[in-house]
């Protein structure tokens, strides 16, 4: 997998439901998939770097349309995951994505090697003490939710890599080549 060894975070929560097409509004979702973590900067500062510089502090390999509609593309090439989206929501206080394409690798082990595709990531900003608070909210996932919440939690450690970049300037995206570079 694309996971880095010793990431530290606060335990995420999972709760896996079956993917459905007649979701009903972001506000009434069961969540599948929560992190939380505090970051010293500003929302909107943490929010353009969430929605303009994936390629710092997620992937290098990312083409990114941060604008409403728009389409981002986020490559892993040696670990064999990506993952396309379309930008729902783009606001001060919310970054949304609907995944459109993705694919993990069969070594992950997953029955479903596409498991993100019709998935929602939501990004919500609140003013916080000395900066945002930071909730991550991964909706629509089937089997992938669980180990993210019980083996591998990779969204906290780029989550981390968000924090550093929006606290220190640095982040630590995967290293992925050159954006469109392909598995």
């Amino acid at each position: 997998m694309w996971v880095m060894p010793n990431m530290q975070s606060r335990p995420a929560v999972a709760r896996v439901r079956p993917l459905r097409q007649d979701l009903p509004p972001l506000e009434e979702h069961v969540v599948d998939f929560v992190h939380e973590l505090e970051i010293a900067a500003s929302p909107d500062t943490v929010r353009k770097l969430l929605a303009e510089r994936g390629d710092a502090w997620w992937t290098t390999n990312a083409v990114i349309d941060s604008q409403v509609g728009g389409s981002c593309e986020f490559r892993f090439p040696e670990a064999g995951f990506h993952a396309s989206v379309r930008v729902v929501k783009n606001s001060g206080d919310l970054v949304e994505w609907y995944c459109v394409d993705s694919a993990t690798p069969k070594s992950s082990g997953f029955k479903n090697l596409h498991d993100w595709i019709g998935s929602t990531i939501a990004f919500r900003l609140k003013p916080a003490a000395g900066g945002t608070h930071l909730r991550l909210e991964h909706r629509g996932l089937g089997e992938s939710a669980e180990f993210y919440s019980t083996r591998d939690n990779v969204w906290a450690h780029y989550l981390n890599s968000l924090k550093k970049l929006a606290e220190t300037g640095e982040g630590a995206p995967y290293q992925g080549g050159r954006p469109g570079t392909r598995i």
